[in-house]
């Protein structure tokens, strides 16, 4: 990676450098004051999971927050904390995924779940938005742990989902 030099940058293929020396050359930076923090543009989910998995394991400086393509310069509303990182792309992806673990935390869970195949999935897409909400708060970036935490959310919905269904009135 090399840090834009004016307008007329040029991205050579082959240059690039090590995430930890990027975050390590940034680190310097935010110790001497002349950066306050640190954040990514353009990055895909990958990318960022890539560079906390980096910082936590050297303990290099954490990134803040990514920044979208429409987002750079004028519009900060685009700017996403990474306590928001999303584990699937697209709607198709949710289904999927939300199906899978949707499955999965019914298996896991015991008990009967009186529930449908949509309602389901409408779980485990729950459940991997709580899970991908709270798996980089707790600093997590492995994959397999983050699917992990999304079924545990998914178990948890799931039991306050029996809870309230059996608090309603039966309808006659």
């Amino acid at each position: 990676m090399r840090i834009f030099e004016g307008h007329d940058y040029l991205h050579l293929p082959g240059d690039t450098h090590p995430i930890e020396e990027i975050l390590g050359v940034l680190g310097k930076l935010v110790a001497s004051g002349k950066v306050r923090c640190i954040g990514l543009s353009n990055e895909t989910p990958w990318g960022v999971m890539s560079f906390l998995k980096a910082s936590e394991q050297h303990g290099l400086p954490r990134n803040a927050a990514r920044i979208g393509p429409a987002a750079r310069g004028t519009q900060p509303r685009n700017t996403q904390p990474l306590g928001r990182a999303r584990m699937f792309e697209g709607i198709l992806g949710y289904i999927v995924g939300g199906a899978l673990i949707g499955i999965l935390a019914r298996f896991i869970k015991p008990g009967a779940d009186p529930m449908g195949w949509i309602l389901t999935i409408l779980l485990g897409i729950a459940g991997a938005f709580v899970g991908g909400y709270v798996a980089p708060m707790l600093g997590v970036t492995n994959r397999l742990v983050v699917w992990g935490v999304a079924i545990v959310a998914a178990i948890v919905l799931l039991a306050l989902y029996e809870m309230i269904r059996r608090k309603a009135p039966a309808r006659a």
